[in-house]
């Protein structure tokens, strides 16, 4: 009877024993996990330039076009700074009659100051429209290499039209439109209808094919800055900030930043 008792107590004992171990191995286990948990986070922090507080950010991209968006470090971004290349100047909003009277006469009962009608591209698709409105007034200010540019006022809206000669197609732009490369890209980037902040973009080919691109940053974040890049080809990169919102002057510009690529 005592033999079987010393039996017993050494199963027990050992049974207790293999548990602290597995125990122990299952805690050692969560603190590892912990631990480069920890060391994955504040790399990925080093390696997106973020400054803490950024967790919200979220980006709505729309397009029929491969692209590649990328966080970059603060060295990168000065380093690409170096090949950025001047922004179009912009053209003064004052209506163009002579202009308009050539864009009647080439394209006439397209784009009136009341009136659109033609097709229009909008996110990978061509459509025909046509509608008037006495609560839009519509104005012919520049023409741009194959663009003829107007500016659209209506319903608390301030937007731009693009009449595309080679198309014969109508573009809207929320802001002034930015065009590179001989006509072979337009950008638009700020705000948006709605209060969030943008950047678009049209790219043409040679054939009908056209690409777009739409970029939607939260209402919490800006565009701080943005520069485009000519090396080879045209890309941007943008600094997008979140402002604190904290009442404290010495709060209120610690907020978070993240720097960007899109090529």
């Amino acid at each position: 009877m005592e033999t079987n008792l010393r039996v017993l107590k050494v199963l027990v004992c050992e049974v207790l024993i293999k548990f602290d171990f597995l125990y122990l191995g299952e805690l050692m286990k969560n603190v590892l996990f912990i631990i480069v948990f920890l060391s994955l986070k504040i790399s990925a922090q080093d390696h997106l330039s973020v400054i803490s507080g950024c967790d919200d950010l979220s980006l709505t991209i729309e397009s029929n076009a491969r692209n590649t968006l990328s966080f970059i470090s603060q060295d990168n971004y000065h380093s690409e700074l170096k090949d950025s290349i001047e922004r179009p100047k912009k053209i003064l909003l004052k209506e163009d009659k002579i202009l308009y009277e050539e864009f009647q006469n080439l394209f006439p009962d397209q784009i009136s100051t009341h009136c659109i009608r033609g097709k229009q591209y909008g996110r990978g698709q061509t459509e025909e429209i046509s509608y008037c409105s006495n609560r839009q007034k519509i104005i012919l200010i520049g023409k741009e290499e194959s663009f003829y540019i107007f500016k659209l006022d209506a319903f608390e809206i301030d937007s731009y039209i693009l009449f595309n000669t080679l198309d014969k197609t109508i573009y809207f732009t929320d802001n002034y439109p930015m065009i590179y490369d001989h006509g072979k890209i337009v950008f638009d980037i700020g705000y948006s209808y709605g209060g969030s902040n943008i950047i678009n973009y049209y790219k043409f080919y040679k054939s009908e094919k056209t690409e777009y691109f739409e970029l939607t940053i939260p209402h919490r974040y800006t565009i701080k800055h943005y520069s485009f890049i000519q090396h080879p080809t045209i890309h941007l990169v943008t600094e997008l900030e979140k402002l604190s919102t904290s009442e404290k002057s010495s709060e209120r510009n610690n907020g978070c930043r993240k720097l960007l690529m899109i090529n």
